[in-house]
């Protein structure tokens, strides 16, 4: 295999003066760069003559390409292009250079136009030749700096590259660097997972993950590379897949300015993958050998090829309720590895294997042994593709196998096939095994843990929980407090996928009841509602569902269930109901009206069978009584049975829509029947909140529609409501919902997206990060490390707290920050641990709300005199203190606070500051989207502060801590 060079990294002159060395060396001419400027790169050989008035004719031409996207639609325009250039000089020769890789059926088209304008007297170059080329002149290699990739691992590399696909993904989610997240956790997850699951959904064991951010550069796009990865094991729930990651590193490659290389996730196609990895080789010499390394490092840290693996991936194929199968086959395979596909023809059933499903795999010659587990890929044409996951140490006999276990008697070990194995069956084979004769040895075992929400607070957030609930009970549901008596209370819950949204509002649930407090707490999954319109309905059934029952006793519950009753018939189908009673009045009418024609009529029907009908005569006016008679019979049964029975209830979604068609003010019904529900629940003496769960997975419309429809009709009575979600992936919601009006927000950075936002929350809190040490003992606990192993937690009395508290308010006076060294010598003297530390530090602060008092009095002149503002600035200088007390973290008072104001005023700002955390440092330069910050008083106040009255600067290393990120700022 010939040394693979790097092109993609040359500049225009470096290419010119490339290719003018190598056709030189081949062909003996002279070239030099054109005498026009303004053609694309490109040589010309010239030679002197005395025709006419021509100076000099063209020898030959040549047009240099070093595009890496040319395709079909692209090749008219490169033929427009060389067709004037001939056109205009006439040469005897023309050579078109391809730099980059072209695919064949381009390099056919482009042989066939050129073919046309100068036949037969054109060479083209692909790239192939150049790189044959380069290495038979390795003088011009060398004068040109192009370098290649290493020779030590070209062949695995090339392995890899052919065999794997690359994709290239964002790390940055919204305001989240989930970069460390990643490597942490030593997994991947698309932020996304409602779009582009045709290419995320591609990923599989063995292919590439590259993380990157993207900013624009003027002509070219800057693409900040900071970890690749190799995937290393299967998907797991909520789009998650273990990754083998490398160190992190930056490396900053420009690409010509294409938005695709913008893209949240991006398949590379064979011409992008050469020019990404090209680059990147530029600024990263070892990073093919790095992806090699990663790659062979998968079976050992992931790899499926392990028995915990093997096991695991099982586990979840029976969780999932795939299929497993055996194989039997006649081929003998040759150097069977990992991840390598293979394929076999097989005759099968009318079930047929699907992606990602297990099967047992016997080669039946020369032995007849089960060689190992198989997952398989594809099945196409007839043909089963699959790649190795275990491959067995003790091969087993497969007849001698399969002769132990009941119920398998009709598997063919003779022939290529493939049956369906139930999973008992699968299980009981692997037991026979050695992974099961190693089950009983092994007492290193990981179990399974499945990605589901959890009850236990195992990452130590239950003390900002019990501040929220504190904050409340005592400030907001307050009994004694009369203002906003009537409004509901909505509280944003900041986090990414994955980070523990649900187990805190879990935690929050337990400590919401107090004795003066009960609430009653309703679910609300709008993930699995986006799709139920309209969505008032669903929304109003779920509150419903989750209160009938909570009330109190068996009477009252009866009669909330009878007024719901009562609501859903009168309030929503009055004007039907009334029609059908006036109709089935009127028929009741009719029907006693004519009752005497109607019994003449019947009486000689009933009489005896002999009875003489030729007294019977026609009465015009008797026949039509009888025929109002019959027909109010049928309509009084008919209505009455309709009211009883369809219009009774408003049961479904079906039924919303068709009220909503049909009520002339629908919506003041809806809100009427919510208040009545609520109050239902005020008479109770209780308090109702709702959690609004998995909102960043719905999309824009829903997500707008529920809010708003929250704000205008749900906001009247005192509910608490909390909405978990990513705070950029519902301001990206309303943003694009309302595009036309995008321009109407003229605030410095600041968009119409935030301002929804500001509106529609009271509070907003973010989840608090993990220490390190609280890491550590949730990792034991995944360990499954045995319980006696782990040192217990020593509870202290209320008595004890109390008492630790009023030393704490004597120790530290208002206003003062706990230092470290504070935190330590409390610790140390009553032995708390780091969870008791901070519950008890927060508690405290909480008592009395005087840190709140003085930090707004000290900073009056900069809020603005709003007094819902006000509150909003004071419960989250709340809430975000108590949560760096808990992440233990020593912090400036002036400069938290500081900070809040400029997520509130200059929301754009913050964004783009937290997201370039990683690269800014103190001094920073404003990008030019926000120049006029630089002329904007109140911005220098609250970031520079120059005359240092409120704090001084704030550092960047202080803006991580303030967001919770794990940046560490140089």
């Amino acid at each position: 295999m010939r040394n693979q060079l790097i092109l993609a990294t040359l500049t225009d002159e470096q290419c010119i003066g490339m290719v003018k060395d190598l056709l030189e060396a081949k062909t003996g001419l002279e070239f030099q760069p054109p005498i026009e400027s303004a053609i694309r790169p490109s040589l010309i050989s010239v030679t002197n003559t005395n025709d006419g008035d021509k100076a000099f004719s063209y020898q030959a031409m040549v047009e240099i390409e070093n595009d890496l996207s040319i395709n079909t639609n692209k090749v008219e325009e490169i033929i427009n292009r060389v067709n004037n250039f001939i056109k205009a000089r006439e040469p005897k020769h023309f050579y078109l250079f391809l730099l980059q890789p072209v695919s064949q059926i381009v390099n056919d088209n482009l042989t066939s136009g050129l073919n046309e304008i100068i036949p037969e007297a054109f060479t083209i170059w692909d790239n192939d030749l150049i790189q044959d080329s380069l290495n038979e002149y390795p003088q011009i290699k060398k004068k040109w700096n192009i370098k290649e990739y290493g020779h030590q691992t070209t062949s695995d590399f090339e392995t890899i590259y052919e065999n794997q696909k690359f994709f290239l993904t964002d790390h940055i989610w919204g305001s989240q660097n989930k970069l460390n997240h990643f490597i942490l956790t030593k997994s991947w997850q698309y932020q996304f997972p409602s779009t582009n699951r045709g290419t995320w959904s591609q990923i599989a064991n063995g292919d590439i993950i590259i993380l990157k951010s993207t900013n624009n550069t003027g002509k070219n796009l800057a693409i900040e590379v900071v970890a690749i990865g190799v995937v290393a094991g299967p998907w797991l729930q909520k789009n998650s897949v273990k990754v083998n990651w490398s160190e992190p590193f930056n490396s900053r490659i420009l690409l010509p300015k294409e938005e695709v290389y913008s893209n949240s996730i991006l398949l590379l196609s064979e011409f992008q993958k050469k020019q990404v990895l090209d680059l990147l080789y530029e600024v990263n010499g070892s990073i093919k050998n790095t992806i090699v390394d990663l790659s062979k490092n998968v079976s050992k840290l992931y790899g499926l090829n392990s028995r915990e693996g093997l096991l695991t991936v099982i586990k979840l194929n029976e969780v999932q309720q795939k299929d497993f199968w055996w194989i039997s086959c006649k081929e003998q395979f040759q150097d069977i590895t990992y991840n390598k596909e293979y394929g076999i023809k097989l005759s099968i059933g009318q079930k047929t294997p699907k992606k990602g499903e297990l099967a047992f795999f016997a080669i039946l010659s020369p032995h007849s042994t089960v060689d190992g587990v198989v997952e398989i890929k594809r099945y196409t044409d007839g043909t089963l593709f699959f790649h190795f996951i275990y491959l067995f140490d003790n091969k087993p006999n497969a007849t001698n196998l399969i002769s132990k276990i009941e119920g398998i008697e009709n598997i063919e070990i003779s022939s290529n096939t493939v049956l369906h194995t139930p999973f008992e069956i699968f299980d009981k084979l692997l037991e026979l095994t050695e992974i099961g004769t190693k089950k009983e040895e092994s007492k290193d075992n990981i179990p399974f843990h499945l990605d589901q929400v959890e009850v236990t607070d195992r990452l130590n957030r239950e003390s900002v929980a019990k501040s929220l609930s504190r904050l409340l009970n005592r400030n907001i549901f307050n009994k004694k407090n009369t203002a906003n008596r009537d409004r509901a209370f909505m509280v944003h819950l900041q986090g990414a996928w994955g980070e523990g949204k649900s187990t805190f509002l879990n935690l929050l649930t337990d400590q919401l009841g107090t004795d003066e407090n009960k609430w009653i707490v309703v679910n609300f999954n709008a993930w699995q509602s986006q799709h139920i319109s309209p969505p008032w309905w669903t929304f109003l059934s779920t509150i419903y569902n989750g209160v009938k029952g909570e009330l109190g006793g068996f009477p009252y519950n009866c009669l909330i269930r009878i007024k719901e009753c009562c609501r859903r018939v009168f309030w929503y189908k009055s004007f039907y109901k009334i029609i059908l009673l006036l109709f089935t009045a009127g028929c009741i009418w009719a029907l006693y009206h004519f009752r005497s024609s109607l019994f003449e009529f019947a009486r000689p029907l009933a009489s005896s069978d002999n009875h003489d009908t030729s007294t019977i005569g026609f009465d015009v006016k008797l026949f039509k009584e009888i025929i109002i008679a019959f027909g109010a019979i049928v309509g009084a049964v008919y209505s009455f049975g309709k009211f009883l029975a369809d219009p009774m209830f408003l049961t479904s979604s079906e039924s919303a829509k068709t009220f909503m068609e049909h009520a002339t003010d629908p919506m003041k019904k809806v809100k009427s029947h919510f208040e009545s529900l609520v109050h239902d629940v005020d008479r109770s003496g209780k308090h109702l909140a709702i959690y609004i769960d998995d909102l960043d997975r719905c999309n824009a419309e829903f997500t707008v529609e529920l809010l708003e429809g929250i704000q205008t009709l749900f906001t009247d009575k005192k509910v608490l409501y909390v909405v978990a979600g990513d705070r950029q992936w519902i301001s990206t919601c309303f943003e694009n919902h309302y595009k036309d009006y995008r321009e109407v927000v003229q605030q410095p950075a600041q968009k119409l997206g935030y301002l929804f936002l500001e509106k529609a929350f009271q509070l907003s809190l973010r989840l608090p990060k993990v220490s390190g040490d609280v890491k550590k003992e949730y990792w034991r606990f995944i360990l499954n490390i045995q319980e006696q192993e782990v040192e217990k937690r020593v509870e202290i009395t209320k008595d004890e707290r109390q008492e630790i508290i009023q030393e704490f308010k004597k120790t530290v006076p208002i206003g003062e920050t706990i230092t470290t060294e504070k935190r330590e010598e409390f610790k140390k003297k009553y032995q708390l641990e780091d969870h008791q530390a901070a519950d008890i530090f927060v508690e405290a602060l909480d008592e009395d709300q005087e840190d709140i008092k003085h930090i707004l009095q000290d900073h009056h002149e900069l809020i603005d005199a709003n007094p819902r503002g006000i509150k909003r600035l004071a419960n989250q200088y709340n809430i975000y203190r108590n949560t760096l007390i808990v992440e233990d973290k020593e912090f400036d008072k002036n400069k938290l606070f500081r900070w809040l104001m400029l997520q509130n005023k200059y929301p754009m700002f913050t964004d783009w500051v937290e997201h370039n955390l990683h690269n800014l440092r103190s001094e920073f330069k404003l990008p030019e989207e926000f120049k006029s910050l630089e002329n904007d008083s109140f911005w220098q106040l609250l970031m520079i502060d120059k005359e240092g009255e409120k704090g001084g600067r704030i550092e960047m290393d202080e803006i991580a801590m303030f967001i919770g990120s794990e940046t560490t700022v140089n």
